[in-house]
């Protein structure tokens, strides 16, 4: 490919596809093993995921920022790497805010016909929260993600909270 051509691929697209193929093989696990066994399975993939993408994501952040920040700009990296359009809404000592305009958790989910909403918020709180907050964790153990409003359709955005609890998990 040339630059030209490189320029013009849509990697949001591939990141979508990769979800897809993502969330197939977890409702698949799910309907073979069952809803308990198939969240044991994903739990540990994910602080096996953590302990990979962690790595990765301490190199591209800067080093001077205070434990807050890091964990901001560790979210934007992640976030970004995957093709999601987030902003920074609120901020205060403890917490950040987030809006999430464009997700690609949220387009995958659609094409494998998982309903907008609840459903969605519960998928998203037990796959791509977790593998965001293990990732976070390993930075500070304070580190905690929750959604403060789930995206319920196409033109809506998500609102995740980023904090500091006072004690260790």
């Amino acid at each position: 490919m040339n630059k030209e051509t490189l320029e013009k691929v849509d990697y949001f697209s591939g990141v979508i596809r990769s979800y897809i193929l993502t969330f197939l093989l977890v409702m698949k696990i799910t309907e073979e093993l069952g809803s308990a066994k198939a969240l044991q399975i994903l739990q540990e993939a994910v602080e096996k995921q953590a302990e990979i993408v962690s790595e990765q994501i301490k190199k591209r952040v800067q080093k001077n920022l205070n434990l807050l920040d890091s964990g901001i700009e560790s979210y934007k990296v992640f976030m970004s790497d995957a093709g999601a359009r987030i902003q920074v809404v609120e901020k205060k000592d403890d917490y950040a805010i987030f809006a999430v305009s464009r997700c690609p958790f949220y387009e995958a989910l659609l094409s494998v016909n998982v309903d907008c909403g609840h459903l969605q918020g519960e998928v998203c709180s037990n796959l791509a929260v977790p593998s965001i907050e293990a990732i976070l964790k390993r930075i500070d153990p304070r580190f905690k993600i929750e959604f403060k409003s789930v995206r319920r359709s196409s033109e809506d955005i998500c609102l995740e909270k980023i904090s500091l609890s006072e004690t260790f998990d």
